[in-house]
């Protein structure tokens, strides 16, 4: 008898999803480069052939969905599809657009890994835009490494000349050495494809000096090298530098390729002839390639009509262009699906024949699944709850293995207690694997979809925000990081909104999420367990527009997304702040604030010494401050200065308390390392506690154009206008000041006062209402 969870308010419904054949994933499994070969799971030489989509912020953008792939795969035989974010280019790019320009990437990766194909993320660019990508593919291959359909092109066409190709060749190297450590660190299987010199042509000149390690000197592997070839203006001499790198050891990926020319208009030069030339080469060499490309843009490579549907079901005479009609034909005659393969990688033999799953689980419990399979020898199966979008973060799993042979098992899964509980958006997923395999080599894949996700107890609302808005401006309540609910749309007025956490020990952020044109948010408070915040008060602002949107302090305005940190809110009597006096040698380096050896804040830094803040510290943890980006740039040595630390409420000196990794003397590190401050403790109290009516104030509203200031023996003030620009600052400031206020606009403004005696701050609204 099936086991039933008490603790559930709302009965399970039970479905049954059938496995259908596979698809070329599941027969190719994990990829890999060996020699100048492409291999699949079973040893075999793979090379895949499908489409390009086009520059994601121009024409054919609509096709970016999981209908449109479908239809590319089951009508075209598609084995594989680019995805060409563009870079730069004007109207949506990713310099312009980062969030739209990612999302429209995962709505193609998302459905290729549904509907079982491989994908190309391309980092569509011709300049050199290694920071962008490398903040870009950081987080593709955190959402996307565990994927075997995931191959990352890193640098399209880089751009160079043949004068100077030795030269660009140096710089793409450096650049793919800094973006490869990205993808590693979160992804050690998935294929990497380098762009090569003049506009991915010269693929001789890296294949003279090949790729060997990344910047972290750890040896590279799976990595293929782009070239790029249109028959209409590219002829043998090119093939000819092809073999050159394969004879060199190269493995080789046309990522882009056309039977045109490059001159992209509607009357281009399509050379046929030309075109199977490349064509028996590529197969000659099992090349891989994407043809140019999958939009209907009046250009004679584009494959579509403007009539063509944005979801596929395309008429084959009226939808598609002569070069798309060619496209389909073409695929649908060279792509036969391999036949399967008997190693460890398994056979047809090992299926997951039907899944049964609950319509609603609750956090915290357990959910039960019911799985039938078929296996052909002893395999592991694994069941996950995971979002049913991108992130792919499991918030539930189990792992168990089979015996050969066909049966029914059933699973407890436990679901994660902080599962977020956002859109209701998630799925089982079950894998049959080799035993002590992960993911990467798994099998074969059933889901079913749109689980329901509920909290286990009936939790009072514990949190308030009060907000307002313009034009549906949307904002979201982050605990430690993660989106407590679904968004909350804001109206003109103040209004109250109620959510609830379990537990409120952590970080709170309130973050306006849906910048455009006319839309401005303003936070009044967030209330923790009845202890009510000014926005106001807060120190970070991250989308408060102070310099072009550049982030400011002591103000409940946020007019680009950004958001406000709260800090630990309810129980910041219970935690302390962390001060680090720092500076760097360029002026572009990073550091970061470990805490027990986990990241909690990063900063970069300036030729100054500044002062760097992270509040919630808690007692007696493990504290580092670690150098990130060692290197060079503009002819500098990025060198890190760590002058001290302060916690709580003392100060330490870097060169008397910290352990140093890394090199380095005394208060500097010359190269990536950190230093180790030990567990410092705060004796459970907070150094910025503050403490009320010790300084007077007078008169408030100022009507007289001048504000007396009575307090401690030297104390600083800083007054900020309402959207964090600071406007006054006097230091060392003794007994009793008058700061004159007429160079001042009437108003209100935040004044805030640093008692630099006994460490404590005060912070008050003043209103200035001058004659």
């Amino acid at each position: 008898m099936r086991k039933t969870n008490l603790l559930m308010i709302v009965m399970m419904l039970f479905t049954i999803f059938q496995l259908s054949a596979q698809t070329i994933v599941e027969r190719h499994g994990q990829l890999r480069v060996e020699g100048t070969k492409i291999k699949d799971k079973c040893n075999r030489n793979t090379q895949l052939k499908g489409m390009s989509y086009f520059w994601h912020q121009w024409e054919g953008g609509e096709y970016w969905n999981s209908n449109a792939l479908k239809w590319l795969r089951d009508d075209w035989k598609v084995e594989i599809v680019r995805a060409a974010m563009g870079v730069r280019g004007g109207g949506g790019d990713y310099i312009d657009d980062p969030v739209g320009s990612v999302n429209q990437v995962r709505s193609v990766v998302d459905a290729a890994i549904e509907h079982g194909i491989y994908v190309v993320i391309d980092f569509h660019a011709h300049p050199n835009y290694k920071e962008q990508a490398k903040t870009f593919f950081r987080q593709m291959s955190k959402e996307y490494g565990a994927y075997p359909n995931i191959i990352y092109e890193i640098w399209n066409e880089p751009i160079g000349d043949y004068g100077n190709a030795v030269g660009t060749w140096n710089e793409i190297k450096s650049y793919s050495r800094e973006v490869i450590a990205e993808i590693r660190a979160n992804d050690p299987n998935n294929i990497i494809v380098v762009g090569t010199p003049f506009y991915s042509q010269r693929v001789d000149i890296a294949a003279d000096n090949p790729l060997t390690v990344d910047i972290n000197n750890k040896p590279v592997s799976n990595i293929a090298y782009t070239i790029h070839a249109y028959a209409g203006a590219h002829k043998q001499s090119l093939r000819d530098k092809g073999n050159y790198a394969i004879n060199k050891g190269l493995a080789l990926f046309m990522t882009e390729c056309g039977r045109v020319g490059t001159n992209y208009g509607p009357n281009n030069n399509l050379d046929a002839a030309e075109w199977n030339r490349w064509e028996q080469w590529m197969d000659n060499n099992d090349i891989s390639y994407c043809k140019w490309s999958l939009s209907n843009k009046n250009e004679i490579s584009s494959s579509l009509n403007r009539s063509a549907s944005p979801n596929g079901n395309w008429n084959y005479n009226n939808d598609l262009t002569a070069e798309g009609k060619w496209n389909r034909d073409h695929f649908r005659t060279v792509n036969t699906p391999p036949s399967s393969c008997d190693d460890t990688g398994g056979t047809d033999e090992d299926m997951i024949k039907s899944l049964i799953t609950p319509d609603q689980v609750a956090k915290g419990e357990n959910a039960f699944v019911e799985i039938e399979y078929s296996s052909s020898t002893n395999r592991d199966l694994v069941i996950v709850f995971q979002l049913n979008r991108s992130p792919y973060t499991v918030y539930g799993s189990k792992r168990t293995n089979v015996q050969e042979g066909t049966d029914t098992i059933e699973l407890e899964v436990p679901i994660d207690a902080n599962t977020p509980v956002a859109d209701n958006d998630y799925k089982f997923q079950v894998f049959i694997a080799p035993q002590g395999g992960d993911w990467n080599e798994r099998l074969h894949t059933i889901s079913k979809v749109n689980i329901d996700c509920i909290d286990n107890v009936d939790n009072p609302d514990n949190i308030i925000v009060r907000a307002k808005g313009t034009n549906n401006s949307k904002i979201e309540v982050r605990y430690n990081d993660v989106r407590i609910d679904n968004a909350i749309t804001l109206t003109n007025n103040f209004a109250n909104y109620s959510l609830s956490v379990p537990e409120t020990s952590g970080n709170f952020k309130v973050a306006f999420i849906n910048d455009d044109t006319g839309r401005d948010v303003e936070i009044d408070w967030l209330e923790i367990n009845g202890e009510r915040i000014q926005a106001e008060s807060r120190e970070e602002n991250t989308g408060a527009w102070v310099v072009s949107c550049g982030g400011g302090s002591f103000t409940q305005a946020i007019h680009c997304n950004g958001y406000i940190n709260f800090g630990n809110g309810a129980n910041s009597n219970q935690v302390g702040t962390i001060e680090i006096g720092a500076k760097g040698n360029c002026g572009s380096e990073k550091i970061q604030l470990l805490i027990d050896n986990k990241k909690v804040s990063e900063w970069s830094l300036n030729t100054n010494i500044s002062v760097y803040t992270y509040e919630g510290y808690k007692n007696n943890e493990n504290i580092k401050v670690a150098f990130i980006n060692d290197g060079n740039i503009n002819d500098c040595d990025k060198n890190v200065y760590i002058d001290w630390i302060k916690v709580c409420a003392t100060r330490y000196q870097t060169e008397d308390i910290a352990s140093r990794t890394g090199c380095g003397n005394s208060e500097w590190l010359f190269c990536d390392g950190n230093f180790d401050f030990g567990a410092l403790g705060c004796d459970n109290k907070t150094p910025d506690e503050s403490i009320q009516n010790t300084f007077e104030i007078y008169p408030n509203p100022v009507t007289d154009s001048k504000i007396t200031i009575k307090g401690s023996e030297q104390y600083t003030v800083v007054i900020y206008n309402m959207i964090g620009k600071k406007v006054y600052e006097e230091n060392n400031v003794s007994n009793t000041s008058i700061i004159l206020t007429n160079h001042l606009n009437n108003g209100l403004y935040i004044l805030k006062l640093y008692d630099l005696t006994t460490k404590t701050k005060e912070t008050k609204k003043i209103l200035i209402d001058n004659h």
